[in-house]
């Protein structure tokens, strides 16, 4: 801001005062002071193991503070990583032009307010003309203009993922080895957004010796990709992302600016044999965006060969030819971050869905309740979120109203044979209170943060009448069974018969008296588990950064 010009006032009459006429000379720098608040601070507390259903539905890697800013006036902005990760928004925003961007780098982990703002504070602090201070989740910031923020959510241009969206191998594992340089081809996603993490399917066997290289390459071509130039190499799978049967995570530099608005090449490349890759057959609808073709491999005898060892760059040209491999398109997606940059996810008015993603008509199956049910999840996404309601699927009859709840605790370490004894409610919702069948029915959770130490989450249900309100559930909760496909049930799975896999359904007799609270802590020494995946589902938020003043 500008300093004030000599400025004439008045007359001015106070009361029987009159003063004036005053010049005002030149006085300087006016400060302007912002309270902003931050958002749940636990938000960055699952770093690079972030479950795909909270970020990849809708685009956006590491936490929810990425792509996140604060922008202090005309002149400087404030950006975050965590241990490293992120997005540096402004190597894209166009409201950014010409601004000084600043790091706060962030550890993973559990963060408590003050691990989150006494940093951001220290950040702010060291910028020439800008104080700041703050040492929970408030900070005050003092400066020569206003403090703003980035788009919220229900405005923002989310992000997507692209390529094999689906969660698992659907039914009977698909895999195969990684031993060379193999190539899939990926028409334009048409999103000018920039690619933020690269994931990669390892199948039922895992050995973290065995980690592949991943890169990126243009695309001029669809049948082969010699001669294409160097996108990106993103390095290999780092260690303790190598597990059996689960997605691992390759995040992308945040100087990077890699937009998933051309047709791409993406390239895997490894000599050990170990770890198998998982995929789809190129006739699959599941194999996502992929072109529906064989793979190409790197000639291991062209004139100028690619070094297969996953220890070794990717050159910056595809020098070797190729040949035609097989009939495989490797398990391969690209997180495509948005524009969310007040680091709010979802909204009241568009709340984020965990638990059971399909209309209530596709679960096939209902049963009356004299029970308490309940639901498991494993490492839910839901650290110091906002729960917005929990949901059950009505059936076709209705009668006595079950009464809903959220537990945590127990132990889910074994998935056959998850254990809700001891588990304590986070909140008692209360009956429901509806008329409509065929339908998702919802009681609020309220506005209290759920606690950032919930690792495990247990949606609960409960009635004492058989010919009540009906519960709809699926009997056979194979991914292919989600509408669509690639939206997954996201309670504990269960694996198809004849696996001995339980999953998440936890069902004890009697069931309990609906107009009052489910039992906290639960009791269940004899539990049954039905195999199935009940209408069960949670809706969440996260709120973003709030300019207070």
């Amino acid at each position: 801001m500008p300093a004030l010009a000599p400025t004439t006032i008045g007359p001015v009459t106070i009361g029987p005062v009159e003063i004036g006429p005053t010049t005002i000379s030149d006085t300087g720098t006016v400060s302007i002071t912002t309270l902003v608040q931050l958002p749940p601070a636990s938000a960055f507390a699952a770093g690079p193991d972030v479950p795909y259903y909270w970020v990849g539905r809708d685009g956006g890697a590491g936490t929810n503070y990425s792509n996140a800013r604060l922008v202090l006036g005309t002149t400087d902005y404030v950006w975050w990583t965590l241990d490293g990760e992120g997005h540096d928004p402004g190597l894209d925003d166009p409201e950014l032009d010409g601004l000084t961007g600043h790091v706060v780098a962030l550890v993973g982990g559990n963060r408590t307010g003050s691990q989150v703002a006494t940093p951001t504070a220290a950040v702010i602090d060291a910028i020439d003309g800008w104080s700041c201070s703050g040492a929970t989740d408030t900070l005050e910031i003092s400066g020569p203009e206003a403090v703003t923020t980035g788009l919220e959510w229900d405005d923002a241009t989310t992000g997507a993922m692209v390529g094999m969206r689906s969660i698992t191998g659907a039914g009977a594992p698909i895999e195969g080895p990684i031993t060379g340089v193999l190539s899939q081809h990926l028409p334009n996603p048409g999103l000018d957004l920039p690619i933020v993490a690269i994931d990669v399917l390892i199948g039922s066997t895992a050995d973290n010796a065995d980690r592949w290289r991943v890169c990126l390459w243009t695309a001029a071509g669809s049948t082969s990709p010699t001669g294409e130039t160097l996108l990106l190499d993103a390095g290999r799978i780092a260690a303790a992302q190598v597990l059996p049967d689960r997605w691992a995570r390759i995040p992308v530099p945040p100087s990077s600016n890699i937009r998933a608005n051309q047709a791409m090449w993406a390239t895997i490349k490894g000599v050990a044999n170990v770890t198998p890759i998982g995929g789809r057959l190129i006739g699959d609808a599941l194999r996502g965006d992929w072109t529906g073709q064989n793979l190409q491999v790197a000639n291991p005898i062209a004139a100028t060969p690619i070094d297969p060892d996953a220890t070794v760059p990717y050159p910056s040209t595809f020098t070797a030819d190729t040949l035609v491999s097989t009939g495989f398109v490797c398990g391969v997606r690209l997180i495509v971050g948005g524009t969310v940059g007040d680091a709010s996810y979802h909204s009241a008015a568009d709340p984020a869905t965990f638990g059971v993603h399909v209309p209530v008509g596709d679960l096939g199956s209902t049963i009356d309740l004299d029970s308490i049910l309940y639901c498991v999840a494993d490492s839910p996404p839901f650290l110091g979120i906002v729960g917005v309601d929990i949901g059950w699927a009505v059936g076709a009859a209705r009668g006595t109203q079950p009464t809903l709840a959220l537990l945590t605790g127990a132990d889910t370490s074994d998935p056959e044979a998850p254990e809700v004894d001891g588990a304590t409610a986070l909140y008692q919702a209360g009956q429901l209170t509806g008329s409509s069948t065929v339908a998702w029915e919802n009681r609020s959770l309220g506005s209290t943060p759920i606690p950032a130490s919930t690792p495990i989450a247990w949606a609960a249900s409960c009635n004492n009448d058989t010919t009540g309100t009906q519960l709809a559930f699926a009997q056979d909760p194979a991914q292919a069974n989600a509408n669509p496909p690639e939206a997954p049930m996201d309670w504990l799975p269960v694996e198809s018969a004849p696996s001995t896999v339980q999953g998440s359904e936890v069902e004890t007799f009697p069931g309990v008296n609906p107009t009052g609270p489910i039992p906290s802590p639960a009791v269940a020494p004899t539990p049954t588990r039905p195999r199935n995946v009940p209408g069960a589902r949670i809706r969440f938020r996260i709120p973003g950064i709030t300019i207070a003043s």
